[in-house]
């Protein structure tokens, strides 16, 4: 099957659009669930703007010298295996689960989390 260039752009643009559309309008639970405030949020939310500008400023030698075939199957593999990675990768030793909940200590952060189970526990129970 052949498609026109232009249309293969159409159909880029389209699906993006899609993708943006079912990620943006479930910010608000990504933030809950991540347990992020609205300029966090913001912050990251820039950073993948500036991240975007950086790599087009940088991408047109890249796809000059490589061309645009392979340099597009180079992307495409090496996102799919950084993301293959994440998994494996090991947290830095500064960062700890407890100190992500906005600044919360360890006691804070237990109380937080078990108020939040779906079962609660009776206020006698220890621990």
């Amino acid at each position: 099957m052949h498609i026109e260039p232009q249309r293969r752009i159409y159909i880029c643009f389209l699906l993006f659009a899609i993708s943006m559309g079912a990620l943006l309008s479930r910010l608000p639970d990504l933030q809950d669930a991540l347990g992020i405030n609205k300029s966090e949020l913001g912050l990251t939310l820039i950073g993948a703007a500036i991240g975007a500008l950086i790599s087009l400023t940088f991408s047109a030698p890249i796809i000059a010298r490589l061309g645009a075939r392979t340099t597009a199957f180079i992307t495409v593999l090496g996102t799919s295996a950084f993301i293959a990675l994440v998994p494996w990768v090991a947290p830095p030793r500064w960062y700890s689960p407890y100190s992500s909940a906005k600044g919360c200590s360890p006691a804070r952060w237990k109380s937080i989390s078990t108020s939040r189970s779906i079962v609660s526990k009776p206020s006698s129970v220890a621990g």
